[in-house]
Formats: structure tokens, C-alpha cells, sequence
């Protein structure tokens, strides 16, 4: 009897409804309103010269390194540590002689490091709202009854595509921290082997393929933003009243 009360007076506590009906006003404006307006921009987006880059326009230019062998005029013989390199904030000293310093900055690329920053903030909004739509349909979901659960069942499989495609929308994330990482130990392998052009021919390659990566991730959020929108306004009225309260004879 306690846990009764319990749950009816949670269940009737003010300022729970008015999140539930704060959500609810929240995912319908997103549907009918936020979803449309999101795939006209970034279908935009798409279309923009942002995207229409030829591989030659991708590639950031490298700086050259000489690689210090035997005797240099900037190194003493008696200084072996001068073959050391020394990294700090991304940068190579190729002589430990304080006299004759050479430091050389390895920049991200650039053109790729702007699109990161338009995609990501619609990466992370589309998560944000796979998340609200979410709870919004679990909290349409009637409790367990016996017959009548085709509508309940319509409930679930849509929750189980946001679900998916919220966790499509996470890996984009893991995408662009992954391409970090990745290509820093390429440029250390620049750094480390200045005389190999293949490494350099491989950071060009990579970044070619880190820009059609990022144009695909902005493909499927348009995608996703259409599916959502679709998917909803179709099945509105089941995840909204998921069971029939007509008691009319089927005869």
C-alpha cells in the first residue's frame, strides 16, 4: 500500500508533468518544425563550396625537414644528443645546440579542420534530440496489458531506430577524434623520416579521405534528420495513443 502511494504521489507530483508536457510541446516543435528547417540547412551545407573541393585544394602543405646525418654545420661532434629530436607543442628541434636552434611548426589542415567545426555542432544536436525523442516515446509507452499491443509494438520498433540512429550520430564523434589521433602519429613518422616522401604521400592520401568522410557524415545528418522527420509524422497518432479506447464490437 506504501509503494502505492508512493508511485501515485510521484506519478501526480506538479512539477513531473510539467517536464512530461514540457517534452512532449518540445519533440512535436522538433518534428514539425526543427527537423524540416535542419535538413534545408544542411542539405545547403551539401551543396556549398565547402564541399566541392578538388584533391589538389585539400592538401595542406608540409614543411621540409633535412635530416641531420653525421657532421652539420649547425651541430657539434661533440654534442651526441644533437641527433635527439625534441617535441613541444608540435614542435622539432633537429640540434640540441642552443647557438643555431631549428624549429619547425607542423599545422593541422586547415580546410578540414573548418568543416570539423560546422559538422560537429549539428553532430552533437542530433544526438541531443535522439535523446529527447527517446523518452518522449518511452514515456508513451502504456503499462503491460494482455491484447491490444499492436500499437505498443509500433512504440518500440521506432525506439529502436532512433536508438540506432543516435548511435550512428555518435560514432561521426568518434570519427573526427580518431582522425586526430591518427594522423598526429603520421606526422611523427614525417617528422622522424623527413628524407621519405611516402609518409608525406600518406598524410595527403589520409586527409583526401578524412574530407569525403566528413561530406558523407554531412549526407547521412541530412538523412537521419529526413528519416526521423518522416518516421514520426507517419506513426504520430500510435506513439502518441498507442491503444484503441473504443470498445466497439469487431461484428
Amino acid at each position: 500500500m506504501t509503494e502505492l502511494k508512493r508511485i501515485n504521489s510521484f506519478e501526480d507530483n506538479p512539477q513531473v508533468k510539467e517536464f512530461k508536457e514540457k517534452l512532449c510541446d518540445d519533440v512535436e516543435s522538433d518534428v514539425y518544425e526543427f527537423f524540416p528547417k535542419s535538413i534545408l540547412e544542411v542539405d545547403k551545407l551539401i551543396k556549398s563550396e565547402l564541399f566541392e573541393l578538388t584533391p589538389s585544394a585539400i592538401y595542406s602543405e608540409l614543411p621540409m625537414l633535412a635530416k641531420t646525418v653525421g657532421n652539420d654545420n649547425n651541430c657539434s661532434e661533440d654534442h651526441p644528443a644533437a641527433k635527439k629530436r625534441k617535441l613541444d607543442n608540435f614542435k622539432i628541434s633537429l640540434c640540441n645546440d642552443v647557438d643555431s636552434p631549428t624549429a619547425v611548426t607542423f599545422p593541422c589542415n586547415v580546410k578540414l579542420i573548418e568543416i570539423i567545426k560546422i559538422l560537429k555542432p549539428h553532430i552533437i544536436v542530433l544526438i541531443e534530440k535522439c535523446s529527447e525523442m527517446k523518452l518522449w516515446i518511452e514515456l508513451k509507452i502504456p503499462k503491460i496489458e494482455d491484447g491490444n499491443n499492436f500499437g505498443v509494438s509500433i512504440q518500440e520498433d521506432i525506439l529502436g531506430e532512433v536508438a540506432k540512429l543516435e548511435g550512428e550520430a555518435g560514432s561521426y564523434l568518434e570519427q573526427i577524434t580518431r582522425y586526430y589521433t591518427t594522423r598526429g602519429k603520421m606526422m611523427s613518422k614525417v617528422m622522424k623520416y623527413p628524407q621519405l616522401d611516402d609518409y608525406r604521400k600518406a598524410v595527403e592520401e589520409y586527409d583526401e579521405k578524412i574530407y569525403f568522410s566528413l561530406k558523407l557524415i554531412c549526407v547521412e545528418l541530412r538523412n537521419t534528420y529526413c528519416i526521423l522527420h518522416d518516421l514520426i509524422t507517419k506513426n504520430i497518432e500510435k506513439l502518441k495513443r498507442p491503444r484503441s479506447t473504443n470498445t466497439d464490437s469487431m461484428y
